[in-house]
């Protein structure tokens, strides 16, 4: 008859491989209750650092994903000042070559 303790071995595996750990508890759990223990332990803490590890990588992730949206927006925000700023610079000129043109019209009316 094997001693009913709890083995290292098998801890660790169930630690590394959360679902190796449930199929060896739900073999040991009638026989070996106290092995079962050991291996559902190792098993949930295993599942629980590997839930915080997914979750702290999704938060760093998705922190890194809206800063890459930040900086594209504000890409996107100076591109279109910058364009607007090329408008208006445009329309001054326009308006300038008017009042010159207007310039000239009078003078040329009044015969300055």
């Amino acid at each position: 008859m094997l001693e009913d303790r709890s083995e290292a071995g098998l801890n660790v595996l169930s630690f590394l491989a959360p679902l190796v750990g449930l199929i060896l508890y739900l073999i040991y759990r009638g026989n070996m209750p106290c092995r079962a223990r050991g291996i559902k332990k190792a098993g949930l803490l295993g599942l629980g650092l590997s839930v915080l590890l997914v979750a702290c990588i999704g938060v760093f992730a998705g922190g890194e994903i809206a800063r890459q949206n930040e900086i594209r927006e504000a890409q996107e925000a100076a591109e279109q000042a910058r364009q607007r700023a090329d408008d208006l610079h445009r329309q001054s000129q326009e308006i300038q070559e008017a009042l010159e043109n207007a310039r000239r019209a009078l003078e040329s009316y009044y015969g300055s």
